[in-house]
């Protein structure tokens, strides 16, 4: 058994056994066209997240629409709805499950500012689109974290229905900074995300420098090729995000 056998061996054991153990590492593996894809939409989503905190200064809650839309819609494509289930194409629920969060969250986006002016007073279609936002959001959760986060969170949710009005909650909840776009996703938004993305380059930069200042088969630079650096680059980075 040849190295390069032996390594795609352990690699998938090692998947296998976060999959079983790690709700986060459940993640679609794509081929081909697909994988290009959806690496080119994570590269854009990396750069438009760096933008929106070094050089588009949009009012608050359409950078955190904006962001949190982007999310929800990976989240649809990147992970599937149950382990086990074929991971090199995305089901046409997805799909529609991906699409749909986007619109509700980038109609927000692009009616923020009338929306805001409505305050409580939505009309049936905002708070139509808002309901499906945080729906689609939680469901976006479940797939990334795992059920029990998720039902305590909607229990929250119950409870709040029973005190206030749908507009009351769905205006809160969806389209105001006190739910979905609150401090949580601000600090995502700003800090963790630039934390996630800049810590990728550098550990990306390091493993390139590490291959370039190896030399001869010695000890520690033969363990590292750029077979491996490659590898550590494929990996989305936008997944500890989503998570």
């Amino acid at each position: 058994m040849d190295n390069h056998h032996f390594r795609e061996l352990a690699k998938e054991k090692v998947n296998e056994i976060l999959e079983k153990y790690d709700n986060e590492s459940k993640t679609r593996e794509f081929n081909g066209v697909p994988k290009i894809i959806i690496k080119y939409l994570l590269a854009g989503f990396s750069i438009y997240a760096i933008l929106i905190n070094f050089l588009f200064h949009f009012e608050t809650r359409i950078n955190r629409a904006s962001f949190v839309g982007l999310l929800v819609f990976f989240s649809f494509l990147l992970y599937p709805m149950k382990r086990g289930k074929t991971k090199d194409y995305i089901p046409w629920y997805d799909f529609i499950l991906a699409i749909s969060s986007a619109f509700c969250y980038f109609y927000f986006v692009f009616n923020c500012r009338a929306i805001i002016d409505k305050g409580i007073y939505l009309t049936a279609f905002d708070i139509t689109v808002g309901a499906i936002g945080v729906v689609t959001t939680l469901l976006a959760c479940i797939r990334v974290t795992g059920v029990p986060i998720v039902v305590v969170a909607s229990s929250f949710l119950l409870y709040g229905l029973t005190q206030k009005s749908l507009t009351i909650n769905v205006f809160n909840l969806f389209y105001n900074t006190d739910g979905v776009l609150g401090t949580p996703t601000r600090a995502c938004q700003t800090f963790i995300v630039l934390f996630v993305i800049f810590g990728a380059f550098i550990f990306g930069l390091v493993m390139v420098a590490i291959y370039a200042a190896s030399k001869d088969n010695t000890y520690l630079f033969n363990k590292i090729n750029m077979r491996d650096v490659n590898n550590f680059r494929d990996i989305p980075c936008d997944k500890d995000i989503l998570s």
